[in-house]
This record gives structure tokens, sequence and C-alpha cells, in this order.
């Protein structure tokens, strides 16, 4: 069984896999645009990966991945922004 490990770091989001035994492991990242990431999290049932972080400058995001990672983080997308609001 492969080994994810989910790493949110000052210079973005890093996987790191490894192999049944444990003993290879390879580094997918950095991902997320090189944000700082503080939450990196993963549903083995759907293969989401989901990252949180920001800072100081341009505030806080959040990215998704929804094949795990698979195209060495090119899954990663930051969502949209909501539609301005209108008023009533």
């Amino acid at each position: 069984m492969t080994t994810t490990l989910m790493l949110g770091t000052t210079k973005g989001a890093f996987l790191l896999r490894s192999d049944d035994g444990r003993q290879n492991w390879s580094v997918v990242g950095p991902l997320c645009d090189g944000w700082p990431i503080n939450h990196v999290v993963g549903d083995p049932a759907t293969g989401h990966l989901w990252a949180a972080g920001g800072g100081d400058w341009h505030g806080a995001g959040v990215w998704r991945s929804q094949d795990d990672g698979a195209r060495s983080g090119l899954g990663f997308r930051r969502p949209g922004c909501l539609p301005p609001r209108t008023e009533a």
C-alpha cells in the first residue's frame, strides 16, 4: 500500500509518496503556487485533496485537487471567488 504524507510549508504544499515497503520516496511539489500552506487534507475515498493557507500580502486561499495530485499537482486549483453581492 502506498503511503502519502501531505505537508504544508511556507514554500507551498508537498506530497511525499512511498512504495509499499516505504523504502523509496518521491516528492511532488511545491504545489499551490508556492503560497504558504497551513493545512493539507485528503479524502482517500474520492481522491480529493484540499490545502489552505495564505499570508499577509495576498490573504487567505483554498486549493483543491480532484485527482489526488496525480498530475504532479497540476490538479491543484484555487477555486474562484464568490460573485459580487447584489443589493436586493
